[in-house]
C-alpha cells in the first residue's frame, strides 16, 4: 500500500514518513487507510496528509463519516449513576476492540431512566432518542451514541475518544 501511494505521486519518497508502526501523516493513517480515506480537498491532484491542512482535515472527516459519524448528532453526554447501579447490571458488549468491549450493550433511554441514571446536572434523561451505551471513565460516566463509536473506530481508546468529544464541545 505504501508503494501504491508513491506510485500515485501523492508524496515523494523522502517525505513518506511514518511512525514505527507505519502510521503516516498528521492523521496517522496506516497506508491501507490512506488509500481508502485520504482526500484531495484542495484539488491540487495530491492527497497530502503530511502538509496540506485542507487535505488533513477532509481526510479525517471522510474517515469518520465512513465509520458512522452523523452530522448534527451528539456523541454522548455525561451522566450521574445511582449508587445502586453496579458494573454488572447491564451486560458489556462481547465483540469489538477493547474499548468497545468495555461499553455496555445499548439500552433505550427509558431503561436508563428506570435504572436511575440522570444527566450531570441532576435532571432526568430525555424521554426519546437513540439507545446509548454506558462508558465508565474513572469516577465519571457517559451515555454514548454512534458518533462516539466512530471516534473509537479512529482510535480505540476511551481516553482518546472522550478527549476529542469533550474538546469538540468546548470548541463549539
Amino acid at each position: 500500500d505504501a508503494l501504491a501511494i508513491l506510485d500515485r505521486g501523492d508524496i515523494d519518497l523522502p517525505r513518506l514518513r511514518g511512525s514505527w508502526a507505519g502510521a503516516m501523516g498528521q492523521p496517522q493513517f496506516m497506508p491501507s487507510s490512506y488509500l481508502k480515506y485520504a482526500v484531495d480537498f484542495d484539488r491540487d491532484g495530491r492527497r497530502d496528509i503530511w502538509g496540506t491542512p485542507a487535505d488533513v482535515f477532509a481526510s479525517i472527516a471522510n474517515y469518520l463519516a465512513e465509520h458512522g459519524w452523523a452530522k448534527g448528532r451528539r456523541w454522548g453526554r455525561e451522566v450521574v449513576l445511582p449508587r445502586t447501579l453496579e458494573p454488572g447490571d447491564v451486560p458489556l458488549r462481547s465483540t469489538g476492540c477493547r474499548a468497545v468491549r468495555q461499553m455496555t450493550e445499548p439500552l433505550p433511554l427509558s431503561n436508563w431512566r428506570k435504572l436511575g441514571v440522570r444527566l450531570k446536572t441532576g435532571a432526568s434523561l430525555p424521554a426519546r432518542g437513540p439507545a446509548p451505551s454506558l462508558v465508565r471513565a474513572g469516577n465519571r460516566a457517559f451515555l454514548v451514541y454512534g458518533n462516539y463509536e466512530a471516534l473509537l473506530a479512529y482510535n480505540c481508546a476511551h481516553h482518546y475518544a472522550l478527549g476529542v468529544a469533550m474538546l469538540s464541545e468546548r470548541l463549539r
